[in-house]
């Protein structure tokens, strides 16, 4: 089928669905400049937004959707404020990484705040008997062998202190 890149027909859902795996990038033109379709290996096709990146210069992509799923109307809304996006100079690929990265940042700091609230009064007087009160063993990395660190109180302390606590 013809790739309309060169000419000046808009590209249509029609086209969208008669594209093959190996088949050229379709192009949309006029006011849709920049929106692609692309066909895979397994047959998906996929909308893509080529531009220029405001803050690099460079040309980059990015994926809009996958066609069955998102019509091509939808895409073409999509990319209408992709590229209100890009007139304000934001780049959309940046964008979307730096969404990324608060993301993986807000999930890391609840899964610490999770662990700060799981951390009970238990857990600490354990954590406090059997590091700084208990007689504990210690491995030498180099060697392997086993050393006895004597805690802080002789047995029988430990043992009234464990049961008080």
């Amino acid at each position: 089928m013809q790739n309309n890149k060169h000419g000046n027909k808009p590209l249509s859902a029609r086209a969208i669905e008669t594209m093959r795996p190996g088949d050229k990038v379709k192009v949309d033109t006029g006011e849709n400049a920049g929106l692609r379709v692309t066909c895979g290996a397994s047959g998906g096709r996929s909308f893509i937004y080529r531009y220029r990146s405001p803050e690099t210069g460079k040309l980059t992509q990015v994926k809009i959707g996958n066609y069955p799923s998102m019509s091509l109307a939808e895409a073409r809304l999509e990319l209408a404020r992709m590229k209100a996006l890009r007139r304000d100079g934001v780049c959309i690929r940046a964008e979307i990484q730096r969404e990324k990265v608060r993301q993986s940042a807000k999930i890391e700091q609840e899964k610490e705040a999770a662990e700060v609230a799981a951390f009970t009064v238990r857990d600490l007087v354990d954590l406090y008997l059997t590091e700084v009160i208990e007689d504990r063993l210690v491995v030498n990395r180099r060697t392997g062998a086993q050393k006895r660190v004597p805690g802080a109180r002789k047995p029988k302390g430990q043992a009234e202190t464990r049961r008080t606590l």
